[in-house]
């Protein structure tokens, strides 16, 4: 990807990114070809079923480290700014 951001002009590079994007579309494909039950994926989604163990804590530490982080990188910057005021 490197190489190509380097070597290739920016037109030529965003017409290749453009096509790249058509792969987003596999996400809806796979939600049709899965054949996803909806009234469990709806009602899990409202109410979802913990087990406390190892591997769910892990998860959900993993969750809550990847949303707090961004934020705090936000509002450390944002306080500094005020402090500059």
């Amino acid at each position: 990807c490197i190489a190509l951001e380097t070597f290739l002009s920016y037109p030529r590079y965003a017409a290749i990114l453009k096509w790249a994007t058509l792969s987003l579309f596999a996400y809806v494909a796979v939600v049709f070809a899965a054949q996803v039950p909806w009234s469990v994926a709806l009602s899990s989604t409202v109410l979802p079923k913990m087990t406390w163990d190892a591997d769910h804590a892990m998860a959900l530490v993993a969750i809550l480290g990847t949303t707090i982080s961004p934020y705090l990188f936000f509002w450390q910057s944002g306080q500094e700014v005020e402090e500059m005021h």
